[in-house]
Order: structure tokens, then sequence, then C-alpha cells
């Protein structure tokens, strides 16, 4: 018999994120916290991602781990606010991630 737990998905973000940064470990993890605890099927499971670390792959990986909804970890794109926080990344990349997200998420 399953667990039931009432998860923050902050939690779970956190540890999918910043521990287990490989496609393969988050989708192992995910299994492994489903096989022990129930996950609603109808609630938004949201996550959000560096749009400088991130590419189709992950986004494939982050749906099969019921993500259903994407954040964009954007600060601005004023050059001496990326400096200041340490978060450069260009407008492109973030447009790249913006047209993936839905693709795969969908």
């Amino acid at each position: 018999m399953k667990a039931w737990l009432d998860l923050d998905t902050n939690i779970i973000t956190n540890i999918l994120m910043y521990i287990f940064r490989y496609n393969a470990q988050i989708i192992c993890l995910s299994e492994k916290l489903q096989s022990v605890f129930n996950f609603s099927d109808d609630v938004e499971y949201s996550i959000e991602v560096d749009p400088r670390g991130i590419d189709e792959d992950t986004i494939k990986a982050l749906a099969r781990t019921r993500f259903n909804s994407i954040n964009l970890g954007v600060q601005g794109f004023n050059v001496d606010v990326q400096k200041a926080v340490n978060r450069i990344q260009s407008f492109e990349q973030t447009k790249e991630v913006m047209g993936l997200s839905p693709q795969v998420l969908s």
C-alpha cells in the first residue's frame, strides 16, 4: 500500500533540480517517489528552471516525471542586472526554451 502525504512540490523541485542534475536521475527519483506516495493526476506540478541549463531532453524528462508546468528563472535582460546577480543569459536562450516547453508538455 502506498503511503499518503501531501508533498509540497517546491521540495521535490529543489531535490530534482539542485541535487539530481542528470535526466536519468530525475526520472529514477520521480519513479521511486511515485511508488511510495500517491500523486494526484489533476493538479499542476510546476518547476522553475534556469534557461541556461535546460534543453529539449531535460524538458522531456521533466514531462515524463509528471511536471506539466515550467517557470523560467529569468532575472531580466538588462546585462548590468544579469552581471549583478551572476545570471547572464541571452534573450535567444530564453526564447528557445519557451518554444520547446509547450510542445513537450502538451
